[in-house]
């Protein structure tokens, strides 16, 4: 079984694996509500395509067309959709899903008619339903990579940057893919050469190794980004305290320098609101400003005279603040701590309590109190 094309199953495997791995450390990730979702379900949604493909592949060689009847295919360019509307913090209604499962589900009703043998499995038939699958992929494909580009076009400006490779890459392998499947359909010669098809097979399940490889990169950044974070903030330690003059005077820069650092400062998060980035850090936000880190750190103790920790909780204090005043107590504070760009609801209510004197729920309670 092996021996025929081993790459194949062996890759199918490694995907498997590597698909469980990632859950796993997606788990325990924090994340928007919608988006975390998502993320984990496309998660699941391969280890269950892999794993099933590898099944087929191993244990049934002689009946391929139980894996090429499987309509997996046409999720992966809803998963894209959903992703970046679960990004834009939109909830998706059951409508939604249903319209664009529509698709899916009514060739999942073919092949459970076929498996459980209430659908007669001719060739005929299965040649019919495998072609209408092949053709309708790419254009599948297709037409979310191009929806998305639309639906992302303003979602990717201000504090999840650090997402946009995902997407990216998505629409770049749904747009490749859509080449492979209609290599696959019109050449009549290519589908009798099996050799042709291993291959492209191969670079089929090698496109989501890779779109794996890249979620589990990402994971395995927010972990790691995440507990340092966690520990700079808790180590970090207040500025000197300087008078006017002399907290310029023992500055590098000028203090015309300083001022224009400082505008540039505010400007990215008041407008860009770049704080809501729960990986946001020193350099990082050096790297966004277009300014060397120990400038920034200079424009904070000197100008600013806050810790980079104190000054970007503020901004989240206060939008937490904004949220708790437009919300009418729907918001739990785990989603609430995710909006505002904390890591954990432990540093949010930390930092929540420091700033405004009050947990966020004594705030949120003297909101609803009535104006006297």
């Amino acid at each position: 079984m092996f021996l025929s094309f081993p790459l194949i199953p062996f890759t199918l495997f490694t995907i498997s694996i590597l698909a469980l791995i990632t859950f796993y450390l997606a788990l325990k990730i924090k994340l928007p509500v919608c988006f975390r979702e998502i993320f984990l379900f496309t998660i699941a949604f391969t280890f269950l395509n892999s794993a099933y493909s590898f099944i087929i592949e191993v244990y049934y060689p002689t009946m391929s067309w139980r894996d090429k009847t499987v309509p997996f295919i046409l999720i992966y360019g809803p998963l894209l959709h959903f992703g970046i509307i679960a990004l834009r913090d939109q909830k998706i209604s059951f409508w939604s899903l249903l319209l664009h499962a529509l698709p899916c589900l009514y060739y999942l009703v073919w092949f459970i008619g076929l498996m459980t043998g209430l659908i007669n499995n001719s060739v005929e038939l299965l040649d019919s339903i495998i072609r209408q699958l092949y053709t309708l992929s790419p254009i599948s494909f297709i037409a979310y990579a191009f929806s998305t580009v639309i639906t992302g076009r303003n979602v990717f400006k201000n504090h999840i940057k650090d997402k946009l490779l995902i997407f990216v890459f998505g629409r770049i392998l749904l747009v490749f893919l859509a080449m492979l499947f209609l290599m696959m359909t019109i050449s009549k010669n290519l589908t009798n050469n099996s050799v042709a098809i291993n291959l492209l097979r191969m670079l089929i399940y090698g496109c989501l190794l890779i779109y794996l490889i890249v979620l589990f990169n990402f994971t395995v950044k927010k972990l790691v980004i995440g507990s340092h974070a966690a520990n700079d903030e808790e180590e970090e330690v207040m500025p000197e305290e300087f008078n006017e003059n002399a907290r310029y005077e023992k500055s590098a820069l000028t203090k015309e320098q300083l001022l224009a650092y400082h505008a540039k400062l505010d400007k990215a998060m008041q407008k860009d609101k770049i704080f809501l980035d729960a990986t946001l850090s020193l350099s990082s936000l050096a790297s966004y400003l277009k300014i060397p880190n120990h400038h920034v750190t200079q424009v904070l103790s000197v100008t600013i005279q806050k810790t980079f920790y104190q000054y970007v909780n503020g901004f989240r204090i206060a939008y937490a603040c904004k949220l708790l005043a437009a919300e009418k107590g729907e918001m739990n504070f785990d989603e609430l701590a995710e909006k505002s760009g904390f890591n954990s609801k432990p540093s949010f209510n930390r930092q929540f309590k420091t700033i405004m004197n009050y947990t966020p729920s004594e705030y949120r309670n003297k909101l609803a109190e009535p104006v006297s």
